[in-house]
């Protein structure tokens, strides 16, 4: 039982493993934890790094919705106003989003 909301979660069947990278790419890519990932720094001259994570779903938390309105622009989660939407990124007002 989750003792903040107090609601109990359903146990879930087992996974089913899910790779987004091929079976040579794997053998060169490094494993991390969450925590490794979030603490994990760009080379220089790099725009992005590719690891492995495995993960296990152990519950689904609901009332939360499973999606956002984003801008259209940047994608980032817009702040609904009282006429219309707000992007803090861009700082501009939007009644054109997406949800995502």
């Amino acid at each position: 039982m989750l003792l903040a909301t107090g609601k109990t979660l359903e146990t879930l069947p087992r996974p089913v493993a899910k790779r987004f990278v091929s079976p040579d790419q794997e053998n060169n890519l490094e494993d991390l934890t969450i925590e490794g990932i979030l603490q994990a720094t760009l080379p220089s001259g790099t725009t992005f790094i590719r690891r492995t994570c495995e993960a296990t779903i152990v519950g689904i938390m609901e009332g939360e919705g499973w999606f956002y309105n984003s801008c259209p622009r940047c994608a980032r989660k817009v702040r609904a106003t009282d006429e219309t939407y707000y992007c803090e990124n861009c700082s501009k007002e939007t009644n054109d989003f997406k949800p995502r």
